[in-house]
């Protein structure tokens, strides 16, 4: 038993013996819960982008380790096809109308059910841009941080060239670099810049 627990059971038991009333403890507040994502004011539909977006794939990778039907999303903040379909089944399982928007019903619904599965991974923080472009000739911790985004990336698009993270930014990072940045409808400059560090960095598979 613990000291603190020991001494307060001891004063308890002296207090009694001496007529005198314990004081009520007061009431442990529980924290108060992060606030829900708001609706962001528009619809959310193939072609859509950005932060809202990401969100919405987050939530739906996890209802999809409880709906198996839902397929699972990079998060990346793109709307494309794959997110329709996940964004389709979910309204097909929860009886909303099946068309793959994303309107404040189904927002609603999907922040809903997301929240009320236990054991679901927060959103992370992605590692901060460097604030200078890296290229051929770069190196140090930001350049393995990026080799090995890029491995995560090459497991699940093969044409992306799989590296060594070794801090240096050589010839085969920067063909890595370009074909990620083909995939993703960025410039293929081979150069990492706040836009394709920013886009790589927020994938999560």
């Amino acid at each position: 038993m613990a000291g603190a627990t020991w001494k307060l059971l001891y004063q308890v038991y002296q207090n009694i013996e001496r007529g005198v009333t314990v004081p009520p403890q007061p009431p442990i507040t529980p924290p108060t819960p992060p606030p829900s994502p708001v609706y962001p004011g528009t619809p959310l539909r193939v072609g859509s982008r950005g932060e809202n977006v990401r969100i919405m794939q987050q939530y739906l990778n996890r209802i999809s380790s409880k709906y198996p039907s839902i397929p699972r999303l990079a998060e990346d903040g793109v709307f494309g096809q794959v997110t329709e379909r996940a964004v389709r089944e979910f309204q097909r399982l929860f009886g909303l109308p099946a068309d793959g928007i994303i309107v404040p019903q189904t927002w609603g619904r999907i922040i809903e059910e997301g929240n009320s599965i236990g054991g679901g991974t927060p959103p992370t923080t992605p590692p901060p841009y460097p604030g200078a472009p890296l290229r051929v000739g770069s190196r140090g911790n930001d350049v393995i941080v990026l080799q090995k985004k890029l491995n995560e990336v090459a497991q699940r698009y093969p044409t992306v060239p799989s590296l060594t993270a070794d801090g240096v930014f050589g010839p085969l990072t920067q063909r890595s670099v370009m074909e990620f940045q083909r995939l993703f409808g960025l410039t293929p400059d081979g150069i990492v810049g706040p836009l394709t560090w920013e886009r790589l960095m927020n994938l999560v598979f």
